[in-house]
């Protein structure tokens, strides 16, 4: 993986703010999802789908980006792209979800009229591609950001998501872009399905904007980020919006630093997860406290609460699992560069429903060269975890040469 295509390193001079986090363990892992705190999150989420009120939230898996987890399905990806597998479970009314909110972000400090918001790692490597003959890779980030990611724009983007989502899953879609500095959220638009099997939508940027070949961001954001006024938002979303504020003056009155801290992504964990009931709600401690910690993968689990995925679907989720340790690589522990705090010190977390299953995603990826360079830098560590109906029932390290 070359520097050019994974350097994200901030303007010379810039002030960045570390925090000092103590190592997720095994222990903490499977302390925090079993507190009383994560029992009564699974209790309430478990209500929410029983009562089929449940906002699925497919957001991008940087680090900064955050929601509050109250009733809803947490899906992470790169570029909040949508895997496959969603249309199979949970982005379906007999799940338990009534309605979608597709998120991405950009960087507030770094909007500028007339130009593509900048900030989305994912979708900056898309803008690259968009000149230049590439072969599809045969593994790792760069085959998934070509395969999966529509557009390098992620307001344009979001709109691809969402018309997507409505057309297929028959659900209310409300489209996000957040400034992952501040936290706040921009609507860009929503999409809904009519009784007659089509779709209507609303929002200040036009279908023909988005078309291939009329797409120009000077146009586009002539004035800024277009935001669709409140006004016309649908009701229904109403309470994701309102917890969304809440959890946002929440979070940053316990962190008097977050938007110091938000200046550049720098998680000290990647998860990968089969569960979609957000870790902000099930690991309260370690993922709901704070924020630019976590760098999540989210795999769909299929319907029901026996069956997990395949573990090919894991095993193709993990081509986004190069993109964090690149940069760590990269970064070489340089706090002035993304992802810095994964090197000598970072951890990544397999969770499935399945401890053999986790113990074998965790050897099959370091097979791979990439993985592998990760793993053998002194201070990194592997967690393979189990758990189920959203309660951690086990986690250990998993040996690698700096065990």
């Amino acid at each position: 993986m070359s520097k050019e295509i994974f350097d994200g390193q901030i303007k010379k001079g810039a002030e960045i703010r570390q925090q000092q986090r103590p190592r997720i363990t095994p222990e903490a892992f499977i302390a925090d999802g079993n507190s009383t705190a994560a029992h009564a999150f699974a209790r309430e989420w478990n209500e929410a789908k029983q009562d089929g009120v449940l906002t699925a939230i497919v957001g991008c898996s940087d680090a900064r980006i955050i929601y509050n987890p109250k009733h809803a399905v947490g899906i992470r990806t790169i570029a909040a792209a949508i895997p496959d597998e969603l249309y199979e479970n949970v982005l379906d009314i007999n799940f338990g979800t009534k309605n979608v909110v597709i998120m991405v972000h950009h960087d507030g400090r770094r909007v500028e009229p007339g130009v593509r918001p900048p900030g989305c790692g994912g979708l900056d490597e898309k803008a690259k591609m968009r000149d230049v003959t590439h072969d599809t890779p045969p593994e790792g980030a760069l085959r998934y950001v070509h395969e999966q990611v529509a557009h390098e724009d992620p307001i344009i983007d979001a709109w691809y998501s969402s018309l997507q989502i409505a057309e297929q899953s028959h659900l209310s879609v409300l489209a996000v872009t957040q400034d992952h500095i501040s936290g706040k959220l921009s609507t860009i638009g929503t999409v809904q399905p009519t009784e007659d099997g089509g779709i209507k939508y609303h929002s200040e940027i036009s279908l023909r904007q988005i078309l291939h070949g009329q797409y120009d961001p000077k146009e586009i954001y002539a004035n800024g980020i277009p935001q669709l006024p409140r006004e016309k938002i649908p009701k229904e979303f109403n309470p994701f919006l309102i917890r969304h504020q809440r959890h946002l003056d929440e979070l940053k009155s316990k962190n008097p630093d977050f938007e110091l801290t938000q200046t550049i992504q720098n998680p000290d964990t990647v998860l990968i997860t089969t569960v979609v009931r957000p870790s902000r709600g099930r690991l309260p401690t370690l993922s709901g406290e704070s924020s630019n910690r976590v760098f999540a993968i989210t795999v769909a689990r299929q319907a029901g609460e026996v069956i997990d995925v395949d573990e090919q679907s894991i095993l193709n989720a993990a081509d986004e699992l190069q993109y964090p340790l690149a940069n760590s690589i990269i970064s070489q522990g340089n706090p002035s560069k993304p992802f810095s705090s994964l090197f000598k010190n970072g951890t990544v977390i397999f969770e499935t429903r399945n401890m053999a299953r986790s113990r074998h995603v965790a050897e099959d990826l370091l097979s791979k060269d990439w993985f592998r360079t990760w793993a053998d830098v002194k201070g990194n560590k592997i967690i393979v975890a189990q758990t189920t109906r959203g309660i951690v029932d086990s986690a250990d390290y998993f040996p690698n040469k700096t065990k």
